[in-house]
C-alpha cells in the first residue's frame, strides 16, 4: 500500500536586501486509526485474543493464520473501510518534517555587484515499510525563481550529471540545489570530481537544476524507525558580476514527496 507525504517550499530572493525565504505547507492523505493502547515510546492500533497460528512459506507461497479470531477479514462501504483482525493491519506509516519552516539564505547578493548564497533545509524521513521510501522533489514554476521584473534561470550542468563544483558565468545568474545525506541517489555522489559515479558525497558539490518534474533524491531500503533518516536539501543563488540582475523579490516554489516503496 502505498502512503505519500509532501511539502510544498515557497523561496524568496530580494535583491540587494534580503536573500531567501521559506514557508512550508503540508499536504497528505488523511487517515483516522484506532488506538488501543499507547506509550511514550509506543503505540498499539489493534488487538485480539488468539491461540496457535504461525508464518508458513515456500518457493511459490506465503501465509499467517491464527485461530481463535471470528469475522476477520475486509469490508467497505463509501464511509468506511474495515480490516478485521489483527493480521488485515497492514497500513505503512510514512511521515516527514523538516529543520524550519522560514528559511533565510545566508547572506545577501548585490544586484550590481553580484555574489552567491546559500541555504539549507534538513529532511527527516520516518517509515515502518521495509522496502523504504523514495524522496523526491520538484518545481512548480519554469523558471523555478523569478519576480515580477526578471528571474534567475534554473542551474544547467555542463554534462548529464550534476557538476562538480558550482560555477556561474559573469554575464548570468543561476539557482541550484544539491543533496547530502545516507540515502543520497547515485547522481549526487562523486569521487572527488566527478558527480554520478563513486561512492562519496562531498560537502556542497554534485549541483544541479530545478525541474517542474520530479527529481528522485533519496531512496532508503528499509524501515527508519525509530528517529528517521535526514537529508539536507542545499540551494544556492548565485549572480554573475556582469549580470546586472534586476532588484526585487524572487519566488521559487517546489514540491518534496516522500513515497512508500
Amino acid at each position: 500500500m502505498e502512503r505519500l507525504h509532501s511539502i510544498r517550499k515557497v523561496l524568496a530572493l530580494l535583491l540587494p536586501i534580503l536573500i531567501v525565504v521559506f514557508v512550508f505547507a503540508v499536504g497528505m492523505p488523511t487517515f483516522s486509526f484506532g488506538q488501543v493502547m499507547t506509550g511514550t515510546k509506543y503505540s498499539i492500533e489493534s488487538d485480539s485474543v488468539n491461540f496457535g497460528g504461525a508464518s508458513s512459506t515456500s518457493t511459490i507461497f506465503s501465509i499467517d493464520d491464527t485461530m481463535g479470531e471470528i469475522s476477520s477479514g475486509y469490508s467497505a462501504s463509501s464511509k468506511y473501510a474495515l480490516h478485521a483482525g489483527f493480521l488485515q493491519d497492514d497500513d505503512i506509516f510514512i511521515s516527514v518534517a523538516v529543520s524550519t519552516t522560514s528559511l533565510t539564505m545566508d547572506s545577501s547578493i548585490g544586484g550590481v555587484t553580484g555574489g552567491t548564497s546559500n541555504g539549507l533545509v534538513n529532511i527527516n524521513v520516518l517509515t515502518d515499510d521495509s522496502a523504504g521510501y523514495s524522496l523526491y522533489v520538484r518545481a512548480e514554476g519554469n523558471p523555478a525563481m523569478s519576480s515580477v521584473d526578471d528571474s534567475i534561470a534554473d542551474y544547467a550542468p555542463s554534462g548529464a550529471n550534476p557538476d562538480f563544483v558550482f560555477s556561474v558565468p559573469s554575464s548570468q545568474s543561476r539557482f541550484a540545489y544539491t543533496v547530502e545525506g545516507a540515502h543520497t541517489v547515485s547522481r549526487f555522489k562523486d569521487n572527488g570530481a566527478t558527480c554520478g559515479t563513486g561512492s562519496s558525497n562531498a560537502s556542497d558539490s554534485c549541483w544541479d537544476g530545478l525541474s517542474t518534474t520530479n527529481s528522485l533524491i533519496g531512496l532508503g531500503s528499509g524501515n527508519t524507525l525509530p528517529s528517521g533518516v535526514s537529508t539536507a536539501l542545499k540551494f544556492r543563488v548565485g549572480v554573475g558580476s556582469a549580470r546586472n540582475q534586476t532588484e526585487g523579490l524572487y519566488y521559487a516554489t517546489s514540491t518534496i514527496t516522500a513515497i512508500a516503496n
